[in-house]
């Protein structure tokens, strides 16, 4: 099975005296041309808003990357008696081991911000027999 999304869209957010909302947007480019776990999006292009307003960013402007997942399974049955079977399977998960981030940092005042914070499982394998009788 393949599965394959692109990637979610986030919102920058700071804390000032009204609480946490949006942080400011400064009008440098979000992107970066070589994005990293450790650097996602330009941090630089964002700051916390003053106590007195709300923050000018917009909501969903900082694109992540998407999703790409690989599950194989391969499965042979033998017959062993005249009424006996063996199976055996075996399961890959995530089979090419791509790294899919699931959580990223979008608090300008956090000091992970801009980063990933977490990833989905790596790669899995499993195999199984079954007798039946």
């Amino acid at each position: 099975m393949i599965h394959a999304q692109t990637g979610a869209y986030l919102s920058v957010t700071g804390a000032n005296a009204l609480g946490i909302w949006r942080a400011d947007y400064n009008g440098a480019d979000v992107t970066v041309s070589n994005p990293t776990p450790s650097l996602l999006f330009n941090t630089a292009a964002f700051s916390v808003a003053p106590p007195t307003r709300f923050g000018t960013s917009g909501v969903g402007i900082i694109p992540t990357p998407g999703l790409e997942n690989f599950d194989f399974s391969l499965t042979k049955q033998f017959s062993i008696r005249d009424r006996v079977t063996l199976r055996v399977q075996g399961d890959a998960f995530n089979a090419f081991n791509h790294t899919n981030f699931t959580s990223y940092s979008t608090v300008v005042t956090s000091l992970s911000f801009g980063s990933a914070t977490a990833a989905g499982p790596g790669r899995q394998l499993q195999v199984g027999m079954k007798v039946r009788f």
